[in-house]
């Protein structure tokens, strides 16, 4: 009698390796995206952190002509670092300015020509993060909520 397996039960072998194949890179990738959310929460703090001591030593938080925080160059929160105004002078808050995670996207500081009594910084979640869902969000001086998106405009 021949010793061996049938073509069946390779066939069931190679399936079932398949299907946990499978089932594994789902769980990969979950891991990952919550891995990015965390790190973009850590990031969003760490620049809220650097802002409100920017606060403490001028009184207002700066002005910006970037809306994209860690990607284009500014005035005061730019790729190049976060430093006092424009620049100039010796304090430096955040060197360098966190980037997202993911090459595509960024948080945004949104641009304002003059130092401001507040900031927001918006962000997108992807899959949530502790008590934090999947979407927008916004990080101001009061802490970080999610973003309302504004009404439409009424009909004429």
């Amino acid at each position: 009698m021949k010793k061996g397996f049938t073509l069946v039960e390779l066939l069931v072998v190679v399936a079932i390796i398949g299907l946990m194949a499978g089932i594994a890179t789902v769980s990969v990738n979950s891991v990952r995206s919550k891995a990015r959310d965390a790190r973009r929460v850590a990031d969003i703090k760490q620049i809220q952190n650097a802002l409100e001591l920017y606060y403490s030593d001028s009184g207002t938080y700066p002005a910006a002509a970037v809306a994209a925080l860690g990607k284009d160059a500014g005035i005061a929160v730019s790729d190049n670092g976060f430093t006092n105004a424009a620049g100039v002078g010796t304090s430096v808050y955040l060197n360098p300015v966190p980037k997202d995670p993911d090459s595509t996207k960024a948080y945004v500081y949104p641009a304002n020509a003059a130092p401001t009594k507040d900031y927001i910084i918006e962000f997108t979640l992807e899959s949530g993060t502790g008590t934090m869902e999947k979407g927008d969000y916004q990080a101001t001086s009061g802490g970080m909520k999610v973003k309302v998106a504004a009404p439409p405009p009424p009909a004429p």
